[in-house]
């Protein structure tokens, strides 16, 4: 398996796995799917994708997916640990997560619930918080701060 930056061709594909996930995909442009990673197979076929916004001294990890054939092989955790890592090297202090389907697997990899209106500012004008009511998702976050060099 290996693992890619996403270049703005690929932004069909980001969107049909992230759909496939049952996750929203409406709001991925172009500019958007350079802020993802996509893991694929030794043959080049995609298996997941993952991808963050940033704002600021925060940033927002977004639409993490697994193509059903890939489920079960740590294969999420690898994309999560991937984006923080970006992340993290970008200077971002918290990433936070909105969850609807996954609110019990992102505990494991060090996110903490929080209130929503804990987020900051500038993490709350993201399409995912401006589009899903209060009490519809959970709102989780980790520090990045230990991971910076």
């Amino acid at each position: 398996m290996k693992f890619r930056r996403a270049v703005r061709k690929d932004l069909s594909l980001i969107r049909s796995i992230v759909a496939q996930a049952g996750l929203p995909s409406y709001d991925l442009t172009e500019q958007k799917a350079e802020n993802f990673i996509i893991a694929e197979d030794n043959e080049g076929r995609a298996l997941g994708t993952a991808g963050f916004e940033l704002s600021g001294a925060d940033g927002l990890l977004r639409s993490l997916a697994v193509c059903n054939e890939a489920k079960g092989r740590g294969l999420g955790r690898a994309l999560v640990s991937r984006i923080e890592r970006i992340c993290a090297e970008k200077g971002i202090a918290d990433l936070y997560l909105l969850t609807k389907t996954a609110p019990d697997y992102f505990p494991a990899l060090g996110y903490q619930r929080i209130n929503r209106d804990k987020t900051s500012s500038d993490i709350e004008k993201f399409t995912q918080f401006t589009d899903t009511p209060p009490g519809e998702a959970v709102c989780m976050v980790k520090s990045l701060s230990q991971m910076q060099a």
